[in-house]
Formats: structure tokens, sequence, C-alpha cells
């Protein structure tokens, strides 16, 4: 196991990784499906609903997955750079200014679209063979590795939507398992010192 501190963030990682992109984007563009779904059936009430997240709605939480994309697809390349200013628990709260008074449904068609956008992207990515770092709250790292927590941050909020209303989270080997899946023996793991994000309990 080696650990490696930055600004007192701490990333620990257990074993080899051979990440398969490929079947990741597999994995989270179906997941992406799932959630979208059950979005479209949304009624202003579920749009309103609290979620695990604190101070986020159902539509906040949306909203910052609209958000999480452009930074997947690079459109500030040092969004997540803590040297820039990043700090997990306040600049994601800030993102969300831009989209303050977007109605539901724009949001959602705004998440549809750039859902597909940054798909798009990193199939090209992948059919070109590029490779290429990225700066992320622990150091620079493949680009690759931006997508895998892309997925995982998804994956998590939309679990904080549908456990909050009481509704099971279903999901195949590949959401529950995906560090043997996506080829990952053991995942890396970070957390920042007295930071809870979104302020989930």
């Amino acid at each position: 196991m080696q650990t490696s501190r930055r600004d007192q963030l701490l990333l620990r990682t257990g074993g080899a990784c051979d990440l398969d992109p490929g079947h990741l984007l597999e994995v989270f563009g179906a997941q992406r499906q799932r959630f979208v779904t059950v979005l479209r059936g949304f009624g202003p009430g579920d749009w309103a609903a609290p979620t695990r997240c604190a101070a986020w709605s159902a539509h906040d939480v949306v909203r910052h997955l609209c958000d999480c994309n452009a930074t997947a697809a690079g459109a500030d390349g040092r969004a997540l750079d803590l040297t820039a200013g990043f700090d997990p628990r306040i600049t994601p709260r800030g993102w969300l200014t831009a989209s303050a008074g977007e109605s539901p449904a724009a949001t959602l068609g705004r998440f549809v679209t750039t859902t597909g956008e940054l798909f798009a992207l990193c199939r090209d990515r992948l059919a070109r063979r590029q490779e290429f770092d990225v700066p992320l709250p622990f150091g620079p790292m493949d680009w690759t590795m931006l997508l895998l927590h892309a997925f995982w941050d998804s994956w998590l909020h939309e679990r904080d939507v549908l456990l909050a209303r009481g509704w099971q989270h279903p999901t195949d080997g590949d959401a529950t398992a995906t560090p043997p899946r996506t080829g990952c023996s053991s995942p890396p793991r970070w957390r920042r010192r007295s930071a809870i994000r979104c302020g989930r309990n």
C-alpha cells in the first residue's frame, strides 16, 4: 500500500490497477441510462425532494452532475487542481450558481446532452489511443482516472437521490464490483480530512 500526501489529501492504493476504459464507458453508460429513465418520471415534488446530500435537493444533485460532465470533458483543465483553488468541500457548491433558477426540465435536457457529449468525446479519445494527464486533487493522473471518478460520483449521487426517497438502488455486478470488472484489483480511495462531500451523513 502506498500513501501520498498533497495539501492534507490522502491517496491510498493497494495492488496493481489495469483499468479497462472501454468497459468502464459501457458500465457508466448503463448507469446513466438507468438514472435518466428514473428522472424522466419525476414530478415537481420529486425534483424538490431532499437527498442524502444535506443541503441539496434532487434537482441540485442533477445540476451538480451536469457540472461534473463539463469537468470530466475538460471544459476547465484545472477544475480539480488544489493548487488552482479547488476545495471539494466548497467548490462544487459554487459551480451551482451558474445554473441557479434553471428549471428541472432544462436541467434534465442539459444532463442528457452533456452526458452524450462526454461519452462521445471519451470514445473518440480511446479510438485515437490518446494518453495525457489531467490535474486531480491528488496530483496529475491519466484522464481515464478522471472518468473513473466521474462514474463513481454519478453512481453515488444516483444512490443519494433514490435512497432518500425510500426507493431501491438497483445495480448490476459491474456497478457494485467496479474494481474487478474495470480491471482495478484495488481502486484508489481518497479523502480530505474533516471533509464530508455535499454534507452527506
